[in-house]
This record gives structure tokens, C-alpha cells and sequence, in this order.
């Protein structure tokens, strides 16, 4: 009968035979070859060296070349024992390769077989002062006596031991029911390299723990070492891998007493004023002020020394750091630190590569604003996203020279797309080739739905840009889904693009006027205001054919109502004008938070739609919109001079002009257009001088932003009956909520598929207030989670910034694919 660590690595063998089929075991100490005869099995061979790894190799080569897919798959192994390192075996190079070479050290093995009997600290310390063979370690297992302190705690493990010392104050009196508490500090001493001369009480001892446990994690890998540290005795190699291991167990099961421990020892010792470079800390999750300068030199990385790349490498150990896995307000500085990042990042990249686009067409640009190549529309995405966070953020962000810079480097990097169109449209006036106009949305993506009876949903979204509609795009779960980017029909205008996207504009449109305001001519019809659309659509569909929506009644009319409204109707055109009219409130904070949330909101609807029976949806826009910072006097012109129709901020439409020097000047049929009215542009990211209105959201003008808008085309499942049952558990992680930030614990569990994604929404009645921030699988562009089955996943969320006082929202799980409702849970809030 063999011993328990010979057993260990005859099991240990034959598992990684029956893994990989080949192996080569290089044991150059020779510790193992005795246990040759019992590795033998029917469908083995094992082949030993005999003196010449050539002879050994010619001895296995019939067997290599026997071993095909089909050997393998019924069970065959081959197993060639090396007696020497993997470099000096050349010979055998081609076995090594086709299979796995494998090597046990005699630490793993003793482990391996007595760790559930004798400490690890025992079984080094014995390695360390023998010179060992393998049957010294089986006798070992029959010598040891469990001790004292394992009686107590009942486990071998000192990991274990200490865990429940720390962490359960209970222990502490059946320690000393045992006479145990030198025996612990001798485990301290042995394990750990903890002097415990002089501590007689409980709480001594745990504070001292403590303290030697972050100490040493802090100073492992410093050199130098902090002065201050220069008399504390270092932990031996074994022992600062059982203290890592110990405090990696103590931040994973006890993150609360960790936590406070750190605070204490850290405020103690005045670690923090040691002057320890926070560069040369290979982690910083040992003391949260590590947490905090990390953040701070993020920061400098980026103004100071222009060293973008190594402030990504500081967020990414900063976001996996457990200070911001615990606070969701250090979870939410961390975040909005990315986004600025992400946006200094496509300022660095589009802006070079905006610096080699002399001599580009219209087209040429707008396929590298709106393209999968280049995709310039991530800089207008990464600032969005930013202003957002911030907007929402519960607590200030302490980056203002980070925040500042990315807007600078933001506001010139569009001024010189602006430019570089601009002179594009100079040179090639409004030519755009074969790309798609506005004007051919309806013939080209509705109405041959509708001829073979498709039901249609027609998203008319007014100052969608193009960046948000790709942003919809990625979050959408759909069976087809197509995105093209169009251009929009100057000027970018709400009269003139919504009456772009009729029925019979592709035959062509007049820039005309209806009293004293602007409107656009379609198919003999004057259509300036949306009743005017709607009566037209339905003349040309049919009123028995069209049903009309705003989006604020689709999501909130009840399931029967909405049946009503649609019923036997095969187009409903759903009116969204939320990003407009927040833009244009002028009120900074509340839009930019506001903008993001209508795309989950068009989201809720695309959903809606599919579930009233619609599998088919277009979505477009009138115009995109500027949305910077507000224009300062050095960026604001003269309007032009002559028989005004309309002036708006980026355009000027009339007769008779007398243009500024600054600005482009068009007749409507250089625009394509039909009509006898004039046009001027400001150049640039200029605006012209008007009284009132927004002060830093704009459209009318012809930059890239507000001329190109998102074509979006989807195919939706049909809506499935939702089954018994739920395979999700949603587990809150504090009910009342206190802050805006919160979590949330979720538990998949399936045999039939191992993964599955979904979406998290907070709800408030029929008003989503909420949005994951960060989680294991979490996209970020497609706002699911994917879920990994027996796997736990905690989810943190943020609550909208305009949610306040006291009462209850539900927080839903969905199924990405199907739309179900997995699982949901209703919380209590209560935020001051």
C-alpha cells in the first residue's frame, strides 16, 4: 500500500494522462521513479529511460504513431519518465510538443498528500532542514500529531485557524478553555514570521496580526524599503506567501474587518506620510490611502507628463483595487476617470489622423465620422459618456485638471474635424457621392417593408446625432440589425428634417416658407409643423393603415390601451423630441444626464413595439446637434445681413445676403435642394450672435455632427411566452438603498446553457432611473451582463441624480435575447 504523498502523485499523473493522452514527467532528483509500477495500466504504456533518451525515444515512436484521435478518445495514454530537466532532453522535443511535459516538485507533492493533516508550515519547515525522499514524506503522515490548535478549530489549515480567529470573537474563549493562546502565537511565529513576544491579551494579539500582515504585504517588492520598517524582521518567501494568501482570504469573506483594520493600522502607523512613491507599489489594495494617490497620479500621468499609456495601466489596477470594489463613490471617481481617459485617448488618435486629411471629399469624411475603419464618432460618444457620469455623479469629481484638459483637448480636436469639412465642402461643395440622403429613408427602408406586409415602427427621433444612434445600435438585441449613416438636409433644422423622412421626398424637396417660418415642400405638399406630417402620411398610406405615437405614450399607456391604439395598423411612427428639448432648456446639468437616459428610454420602446406584435423598425433622425461648452465671445460672429427668414445660431436662411467673411454661403439648389432661398454657415464651431436660446447645444449648421445622422433598420423576434420558473437569483445587497450607488448580488444556474446575458433595469413606475455601473461580464457598449451559471456576480448600479427623498423601485433582470423578465426585486430608497 503506498503512502499518502506516493498516492497523491500516482493520482496526480493519472489525472493529467487522462487530460492530455501524452506526457513526458521529467523528474531530475529522481524523487518519483519507484512509483513506475504502479502507474501501469491496460491502456498505458510507460516507457523509462534506460540510458539513452535515443533509445528511449526509438522504444516510444510506435506507440507515439499509434496514438491517434481515435486512441485518444477510447482512453489511450503514453507516459515516457525523464530523469533529467526538460532542457537536457532534446531528444524527446517532438513528444513534448505533440503532448505535455509535466514536472512535480516535492513541495507540491507533500502538500498535496498531507496538507489535510499537517500544517504547511510543518511540511516546510521540514523540507527545509532534511534532505527528504518521497518515503521519509509518507512516514511524516504517521508521525505528525494533529495539534492543539487544530483540536480547537477543528482544521489543519492555518489559513483557516486565523481566518476564524480574526473574524469571530467567539474563538477566543475556547482558546482558552485549551491553554491554546501560546500555541497561536507560536502558529503566528512559524506561519506567518509574527514576533508575538510580550502579547498577552486577545485584542493585542489580533491588532499585531494585523498590523504584521499589512506591513508586510506593503513593503514585499519596495525597494528601498521604508525607513521605518528597517528594524521589523521581513517574512521568509514561504511565509509572505502564506500572509498574501491569508490576506487575500480576509478581503474576499471579511471585507468589513479588513477594512477596518487597514483604517486603523494605516492611521497608526502614518504609513501614508511615509513617502512611499505610489508608482512603486505593485498593488494598492493594502491601505486606502495607496487607493487615493493612484487616482491622483493618474492624473499627473496625463497633464503633467502627457503619458496617456501608463494612466491606463494605473485605471486598470485601480478599478480592480478592493477600496473601489467596496465604495461605490470610489467606484464612481475610478469611472468617470476612464471616461476622460477614453476621451484624452480618441482626441490623441482622431486628431492625428485629422491632421492627414488634406484633400478628403464630404464623403470621404463622413465615412470616416460615421464607418467601422476609423470611427471618428467615438469622440463625440467619449465626451457624451463623460459629461454624463459627471452629471450623475452623487459626489464631485477630485480630478478638475483631468476633467479640464480632456474638455480642452476635446473642443480643438472638433474644431479641426470642423475645419477639415469645412474645406472639404469648400473644394467639393455638397457633394456626398453614393451615400445615403435623409430623403430616401422612407422609400428605401419603410415602404418596401410595408408592400409586403410587414408591420412597421418608425422611430422619428428629432436631434438624434449620430453617436447616440450608434450607441442604440449596440445596445439592441435584435435577429438582423443594419446601421448606415446619412446625411441630413441642410439646414439641420426640425421643420426640414422631419419632413425630409415623408413619403415622396426622394423625388425631391423645395426650401420654401409657410407664413414667416421655414419649411420644406414634399411632393406639392408645404409641411412645416407635425400635424402637417401627419396628415400627409396618412394621405399617402392611409388612416386605417397609421397609427401616431410619442414616445412618452408609448412607454407609459397601459398594455390594453396601446393594443387599441395599434390594432390592425401595420406602420406606427413613434415621435421622440426628449434630446431636443433638453438640449435646447439651456439647463447644462440636467441635459446631459437626460440625453442618455432617452436612449434607454427609445430602448424600452424598441421593446414595446416587438411585443405589440411589430417586427420590423426604422429608426431616424432630423439632424444631430453640437453639444459642447458654452461658445465664448471670441466664437461668436455678426448674423448676416439681408432678407431674413430665419436666423438661428448655426444658420441664417433668407434672400439678398450679404454673408460675414467667416461663413459659407449657399443657394438652396447647391444644397440639392429646390427653392430660390439662400443659406450661410458659419465656419467652423462658430455661432452667430442672436438673443436667447442654449449656449452650448446647437444644430441648423453643416459640421459632421449635426449633418450626419443614424440610419438604424431592425428585424425583432417575435414575442415568446414567458416560462415557469426563473433560473436567476437577484439578492440585494442593502434594503433601504442610502446611496445612489448600490449593488446587487446575482446567481445564474443552468445545466442546459452555461451562459446567459442580460440587462439590469431600475424602474420607478413606467420611468427607467437607473444603470449599471460595473460587473463581471459587463459590456459596456452593449449595457448587458453576461452570466456565467454557478458562478456569482455582484453588480454595482447607479440611481439617477434626479431621484430623491424616500420610496421603492424594482430592479429587473431580462433576458437579452427573449425580453422575459428573469427576476426582480423591489428596494426601498431612502436618499437624502
Amino acid at each position: 500500500m503506498l503512502g499518502p504523498v506516493s498516492q497523491w502523485v500516482v493520482d496526480h499523473v493519472s489525472r493529467v494522462l487522462k487530460e492530455e493522452s501524452l506526457v513526458v514527467w521529467f523528474d531530475p532528483e529522481r524523487y518519483y521513479e519507484t512509483l513506475l509500477p504502479y502507474l501501469e495500466e491496460p491502456n498505458r504504456v510507460v516507457i523509462p529511460y534506460r540510458g539513452s533518451y535515443y533509445e528511449q525515444r526509438r522504444a516510444a515512436e510506435p506507440h507515439f504513431n499509434n496514438l491517434s484521435a481515435a486512441d485518444r478518445a477510447k482512453g489511450k495514454q503514453l507516459l515516457l519518465y525523464v530523469p533529467a530537466k526538460q532542457r537536457d532532453a532534446s531528444p524527446l522535443l517532438e513528444f513534448v510538443l505533440a503532448g505535455r511535459a509535466l514536472e512535480v516538485s516535492l513541495r507540491s507533492a507533500a502538500v498535496g498528500g498531507l496538507g489535510s493533516r499537517i500544517p504547511e508550515a510543518a511540511i516546510d519547515h521540514f523540507l527545509s532542514t532534511k534532505s527528504p525522499r518521497l518515503q521519509d514524506l509518507d512516514a511524516l503522515a504517521e508521525q505528525e500529531e494533529p495539534s492543539l490548535l487544530h483540536a480547537v478549530f477543528k482544521t489543519h489549515s492555518e489559513q483557516e485557524i486565523l481566518l476564524k480567529y480574526l473574524t469571530d470573537p467567539a474563538w477566543e474563549a475556547r482558546v482558552d478553555e485549551r491553554n491554546a493562546f501560546s500555541d497561536l502565537c507560536d502558529l503566528c511565529a512559524s506561519a506567518y514570521g509574527l514576533r508575538a513576544d510580550g502579547i498577552g491579551s486577545h485584542s493585542q494579539l489580533r491588532l499585531a496580526i494585523m498590523r504584521h500582515l499589512l506591513l508586510s504585504e506593503f513593503r514585499h517588492g519596495l525597494n528601498p524599503e521604508p525607513t521605518a520598517l528597517a528594524a521589523i524582521p521581513r517574512p521568509s518567501v514561504q511565509q509572505m506567501e502564506q500572509v498574501r494568501k491569508l490576506l487575500a482570504a480576509l478581503r474576499s469573506t471579511a471585507p468589513d474587518f479588513y477594512a477596518e483594520c487597514a483604517h486603523q493600522v494605516e492611521q497608526e502607523t502614518g504609513v501614508a506620510g511615509w513617502g512611499v512613491p505610489v508608482r512603486s507599489l505593485p498593488h494598492f489594495d493594502t491601505f486606502p490611502f495607496a487607493e487615493q494617490q493612484a487616482l491622483r497620479w493618474l492624473e499627473r500621468l496625463v497633464v503633467d507628463e502627457a503619458n496617456l499609456d501608463a494612466a491606463f495601466q494605473i485605471l486598470d489596477r485601480g478599478k480592480a483595487c478592493f477600496w473601489v470594489k467596496q465604495d461605490p463613490s470610489r467606484m464612481e471617481q475610478w469611472a468617470a476617470a476612464e471616461w476622460a481617459l477614453q476621451l484624452c485617448r480618441e482626441t490623441d488618435r482622431i486628431g492625428e489622423e485629422l491632421k492627414q486629411a488634406v484633400g478628403l471629399s464630404p464623403a470621404d469624411m463622413v465615412r470616416r465620422y460615421g464607418g467601422e475603419l476609423h470611427d471618428w464618432w467615438r469622440l463625440d460618444f467619449a465626451q457624451r459618456r463623460l459629461e454624463a457620469h459627471l452629471a450623475d455623479m452623487e459626489h464631485e469629481f477630485v480630478l478638475d485638471r483631468l476633467v479640464r484638459g480632456a474638455r480642452d483637448r476635446y473642443e480643438r480636436t472638433v474644431g479641426l474635424m470642423a475645419e477639415r469639412f469645412d474645406a472639404a465642402l469648400a473644394e467639393r461643395k455638397f457633394e456626398f457621392e453614393d451615400l445615403p440622403h435623409q430623403t430616401d429613408v422612407y422609400a428605401r427602408w419603410v415602404e418596401p417593408l410595408l408592400a409586403v406586409g410587414e408591420r412597421v415602427a418608425y422611430f422619428l427621433v428629432d436631434a438624434l446625432r449620430f453617436e447616440m444612434g450608434r450607441d442604440l445600435y449596440d445596445s439592441l438585441t435584435a435577429s438582423e440589425k443594419r446601421l448606415e449613416a446619412g446625411i441630413a438636409t441642410p439646414p439641420t433644422v426640425t421643420p426640414v428634417g422631419m419632413a425630409a423622412l415623408m413619403p415622396g421626398a426622394e423625388k425631391g424637396v423645395e426650401l420654401t416658407a409657410k407664413g414667416d417660418r421655414l419649411a420644406l415642400r414634399v411632393d406639392g405638399q408645404v409641411l412645416q409643423t407635425a400635424a402637417d406630417r401627419l396628415a400627409y402620411l396618412q394621405s399617402k398610406v392611409g388612416a386605417g393603415v397609421l397609427a401616431d405615437l410619442t414616445l412618452d405614450q408609448l412607454l407609459s399607456a397601459g398594455d390594453a390601451r396601446l393594443r387599441r391604439a395599434v390594432e390592425k395598423k401595420q406602420l406606427v411612427v413613434i415621435r421622440s423630441q426628449e434630446i431636443d428639448a433638453e438640449g435646447e432648456q439651456d439647463n447644462l446639468h440636467h441635459a446631459r444626464h437626460a440625453m442618455t437616459r432617452v436612449l434607454k428610454s427609445l430602448r424600452r420602446g424598441i421593446e414595446r413595439v416587438r411585443r405589440l406584435g411589430f417586427t420590423r423598425v426604422v429608426v431616424a433622425a432630423d439632424h444631430g446637434h453640437l453639444f459642447g461648452y458654452e461658445r465664448g465671445d471670441d466664437q461668436k460672429m455678426e448674423a448676416p445681413s439681408g432678407q431674413t427668414l430665419e436666423l438661428h445660431r448655426r444658420c441664417w436662411v433668407g434672400r439678398h445676403v450679404t454673408p460675414p467673411a467667416y461663413a459659407h454661403q449657399f443657394k438652396a439648389s447647391q444644397l440639392g435642394l429646390s427653392g430660390d432661398l439662400e443659406l450661410v454657415f458659419p465656419r467652423g464651431l462658430a455661432i452667430f450672435r442672436k438673443q436667447g436660446g442654449a449656449e452650448a447645444y446647437f444644430h441648423g449648421g453643416i459640421s459632421l455632427q449635426e449633418l450626419v445622422i443614424p440610419i438604424l433598420s431592425l428585424r425583432l423576434e417575435s414575442p415568446q411566452k414567458a416560462t415557469r420558473g426563473s433560473d436567476v437569483r437577484l439578492a440585494p445587497g442593502s434594503d433601504p438603498v442610502t446611496n445612489r450607488a448600490f449593488k446587487v448580488d446575482l446567481l445564474y444556474a443552468s445545466v442546459i446553457e452555461p451562459e446567459r446575458t442580460v440587462r439590469l433595469t431600475v424602474l420607478l413606475g413606467d420611468q427607467e432611473v437607473g444603470e449599471v455601473m460595473v460587473a463581471e461580464g459587463f459590456n459596456d457598449q452593449t449595457k448587458e451582463v453576461t452570466l456565467v451559471s454557478q458562478k456569482p456576480n455582484t453588480v454595482f448600479l447607479k440611481l439617477s441624480s434626479d431621484l430623491d427623498g424616500q420610496g421603492e423601485f424594482t430592479v429587473q433582470v431580462v433576458d437579452s435575447r427573449t425580453g422575459l423578465v428573469l427576476a426582480q426585486r423591489n428596494l426601498r430608497y431612502e436618499l437624502i
